[in-house]
């Protein structure tokens, strides 16, 4: 009888030991599994700065090729002015030079004036 008394604590002293190791195994792997969804989260949100950040400096450069355009596009302008006014001493926008150069620059400032709205945009929604 002793033995079998003997026996038993062993067994439940077995079964307690397998019972706390599989706690310890749950909480272990419970914490290894939020951490890998934390990891996750924060390599998404990572990457989409990156991704908003590369956008955003798309946009930067083609406002500043646009506002290049802009400037040889006013040059141009100027130099056809010059040329008309020192021919004829009139000008109009109804001449059809005038008009294309015009149409040049509108576009242009359209265009930069897009980009900027993109920007600002992507700004608000960042706060």
């Amino acid at each position: 009888m002793a033995e079998e008394n003997s026996e038993q604590g062993a067994d439940q002293e077995t079964n307690e030991s397998k019972k706390t190791f599989k706690d310890l195994k749950n909480k272990f792997f419970s914490f290894l599994d939020s951490g890998v969804e934390a990891s996750k989260k924060g390599i998404k949100s990572a990457g989409s700065a990156i991704s908003d950040f590369g956008d955003k400096s798309v946009v930067r450069i083609e406002l500043t090729q646009l506002n290049s355009k802009l400037e040889k596009s006013y040059k141009s302008f100027g130099e056809l002015c010059y040329k008309k006014l020192s021919e004829s001493e009139t000008l109009s926008n109804a001449d059809e030079d005038v008009k294309k150069e015009l149409g040049v620059v509108k576009e242009i400032l359209d265009g930069i004036s897009e980009r900027k709205k993109q920007l600002s945009e992507g700004e608000k929604e960042q706060k």
